[in-house]
């Protein structure tokens, strides 16, 4: 039958409406934060996106820009050095130049140009250009073109050491068009200045290859001269050619970026914020090394932050829904939490309370000191109940002491443990030897067992008149007996007990000629770990029972050795210890 829905399932006592107080007043705000902290990363990075995506740009215009100037100066290079080796027979070069300037589409025109003050004594100026798809020449010489004091021949001049471009120039008289000239030295074998060759390009087709990179939608690119002369722009049918980048500012009524254009021509690198029309943009700006050239890159904030107002507003409606959520949410933990702790309680409860009748089981003292012997023992179970076992019996002429331990850990090894030792004390009535002892144990489990659980066990008995030890190990660790020396005696080891039938267990009987001590323990004291998942072992045992054979200082070490790390199975001892032997007139007398 479905539950029906009552206001009264969801009433809140006192104490879970401070609860929820509570946790609203610190989830809250951590709520909030989060929300500002995700928003403000997610802007962080739409502004990383954006400077990366201005970088890819600016790399991808300066490889271009870059590829486009040295595939029309390389050529001068190797002129210069032809004029070099015969510098007398200079206008041997003239066809090289030729070849060049017809085989390279970036080079508009090149020139050969001679020092008239070197040992050549010539006045000497060729300039070769291209025109309606054909190479033709033009003397430039003075006085109606002075060469010499030309800005690309002079500087060049002065410091003839390295080529250098020009300053984008509308050339009258030479090419007739707006170029910029990459010129480079010739110099003799002493190093003496010679003269100059020439590569020039033409500035628009520079422009067309850097916009034809750019993205339209997204932005646009820029280009211009250290002085501010604009060399590339999106639309030149919309500006006039030679005309100044703060001209083009004006022009589009842009007063930001006409502040911008004043502080990135005095800077080689930075970012502005401007305003085109209604546009917002974020300007991107940055210096060629070699040529000195201004890349300014324009990216639209609305594009680019477009995802950060779309994140905002899912994140208002997020954090709305979010703090109902969290109220829903707590309302119900609360109730889950409070039948929880009820179930918690209760089985907690059945744990101490199944932890006692399990401890009924071993004997009442642990600590045991009679005139014939002592006994000594620990138990401490890896969970609240465990599956380790110990127990003794003592006899007119006998003591017989066991240890066991169950396979598995927790309750099914505890319920098991319990009829083990049952069926173990029973035998112990019954039977006179350890062999038999585990016999009979066996052969019950075997017959009330269904399980697949079984037992190690190790049963020891010891005569007080024959002094003799008599031993029966069936799957557990050996004991370690203490006299002159440490030793552990050899005695076959058997199976388990419940896991075959039929098995004949054979004991090991030992004279003990003097006092001794004996140690029983579990598999657990050996495995105990440390955090470097290091084991304790039987050498730390013998080594800690050489130094004094006592429970105490057995348990001290191993304390000591697994430092806090917590128990991962079940640790049993029991010390057995004998002392001076007594005759039956002194027993009688006392």
């Amino acid at each position: 039958m479905a539950k029906v829905f009552t206001p009264s399932r969801f009433k809140l006592d006192r104490t879970q409406k401070k609860v929820i107080a509570y946790i609203v007043a610190i989830t809250l705000p951590l709520f909030l934060f989060s929300l500002y902290f995700i928003q403000d990363t997610a802007g962080r990075e739409l502004t990383k996106f954006s400077q990366q995506k201005a970088s890819q740009i600016e790399t991808r215009i300066t490889l271009e820009t870059e590829r486009y100037l040295n595939s029309a100066s390389s050529f001068t290079k190797e002129a210069s050095y032809m004029l070099k080796l015969h510098p007398t027979d200079y206008t041997a070069v003239l066809p090289f130049l030729k070849k060049h300037l017809y085989s390279n589409p970036n080079i508009y025109g090149s020139a050969l140009a001679i020092e008239p003050s070197s040992f050549l004594h010539t006045t000497y100026c060729k300039y070769f250009y291209k025109h309606n798809h054909t190479i033709k020449e033009k003397w430039l010489m003075p006085p109606k073109y002075d060469y010499v004091h030309r800005s690309w021949y002079s500087k060049v001049k002065e410091d003839p050491q390295k080529g250098i471009w020009s300053k984008p120039y509308f050339d009258k008289g030479g090419g007739e068009v707006f170029m910029s000239t990459f010129s480079y030295p010739v110099l003799d074998m002493n190093g003496d200045f010679l003269g100059v060759v020439t590569a020039d390009v033409k500035i628009d087709v520079l422009s067309q290859k850097i916009q034809k990179i750019t993205f339209s939608k997204e932005g646009f690119v820029l280009l211009l001269d250290k002085s501010g002369l604009l060399l590339s722009y999106p639309d030149q049918n919309n500006t006039l050619k030679q005309n100044s980048a703060f001209a083009y500012a004006k022009n589009i009524h842009s007063p930001t970026l006409l502040e911008a254009l004043r502080q990135m021509l005095a800077t080689n690198r930075g970012t502005y914020s401007v305003t085109i029309g209604s546009e917002a943009y974020t300007l991107y700006s940055s210096t060629l090394s070699d040529s000195g050239l201004k890349i300014a890159i324009f990216l639209k904030n609305t594009l680019l932050y477009k995802p950060l107002h779309t994140l905002k507003q899912k994140l208002s409606l997020l954090a709305l829904a979010g703090v109902v959520l969290i109220l829903l949410m707590i309302i119900v933990i609360l109730r889950e939490f409070k039948e929880d702790i009820v179930k918690k309680t209760k089985l907690k409860n059945e744990l101490e309370l199944a932890k006692k009748i399990q401890m009924s089981f071993l004997p009442k003292a642990k600590d045991l000191v009679t005139k014939r012997y002592e006994i000594h023992a620990y138990l401490k179970a890896a969970k609240e109940v465990g599956g380790d076992l110990y127990g003794y019996k003592e006899m007119e002429e006998c003591i017989v002491f066991y240890v066991g331990d169950v396979s598995g850990k927790g309750i099914p090894a505890a319920l098991f443990m319990m009829a083990t030792q049952i069926i173990l004390e029973n035998a112990i009535d019954a039977e006179n030897s350890p062999a038999e002892i585990i016999t009979l144990t066996n052969t019950k489990l075997l017959e009330i067992s269904k399980s697949s659980m079984f037992v190690t066990l190790l049963v020891i008995r010891y005569d007080f008149k024959t002094q003799t030890l008599t031993l029966c190990n069936a799957g557990h660790p050996g004991p370690i007996i203490q006299t002159d020396r440490l030793f552990s005696p050899l005695c076959p080891v058997h199976p388990p007990v419940n896991t075959f039938g039929g098995i004949v267990y054979k004991e090991t009987i030992l004279e003990m000629k003097s006092t001794f001590g004996l140690i029983c323990f579990s598999d657990g004291i050996t495995e105990a770990e440390n955090r470097k998942k290091a084991l304790f072992g039987i050498e730390n045992l013998t080594q800690s029972l050489s130094e004094k054979f006592t429970l105490e200082h057995l348990l001290y070490k191993i304390t000591y050795f697994v430092h806090k790390n917590p128990q991962n199975d079940d640790m049993t001892i029991l010390v057995f210890k004998t002392k001076h032997i007594i005759s039956n007139s002194q027993e009688q007398k006392e």
